[in-house]
């Protein structure tokens, strides 16, 4: 009995630590380690200016969040999410990345969004994580040098993890 009790704090332990790693991917810098040509998704900032010029709660609210959904016609005031229109505005803001956007919509319009943050966490932030680690799971090139050093094999590492 108490071999089998070690065991599970060890194992709780190691995927802990893995899942620690991970969340590096999170990070901004992250996506700049990729070389690939995404391009940005086709936004009107002047459009959302009124998002970040307003004063919101530091996370883990999701009143900008909220802010950006209404604004893009995905979004309602409780923090709904209307899927449809999601995947249309997914569809046209990433027009040039198919693959990408396919991606999207299997991992993260159709997928499970509770692996993604805080059990807490709301539907539109779950959703940006999923976005975010889908586009970096979708580079083909990264760059190895100063902070990036070591990001594509984290990025084979994570993805292991979540199959």
């Amino acid at each position: 009995m108490f071999r089998f009790v070690v065991l599970a704090v060890v194992v709780t332990v190691v995927l802990s630590e893995d899942n620690k790693k991970c969340r590096r991917l999170f990070h901004p810098p992250a996506m700049h380690c990729c070389k690939s040509d995404m391009g940005p998704p086709k936004i009107n900032k002047e459009e959302l200016k009124e998002c970040f010029d307003s004063p919101h709660k530091p996370p883990p609210s999701c009143d900008l969040d909220i802010c950006i959904a209404k604004k893009r016609g995905y979004g309602s005031d409780d923090g709904t999410v209307d899927m449809d229109a999601f995947e249309k505005t997914i569809t046209e803001d990433f027009e040039d990345a198919p693959t990408l956007v396919e991606a999207i919509k299997e991992n993260c319009i159709k997928g499970d969004l509770s692996k993604y943050g805080p059990p807490d966490a709301c539907k539109l932030a779950q959703l940006k994580m999923c976005i975010h680690k889908t586009m970096i799971m979708d580079c083909k090139e990264w760059d190895d040098d100063g902070p990036c050093a070591g990001m594509k094999d984290l990025v084979k590492e994570c993805a292991k993890m979540d199959e």
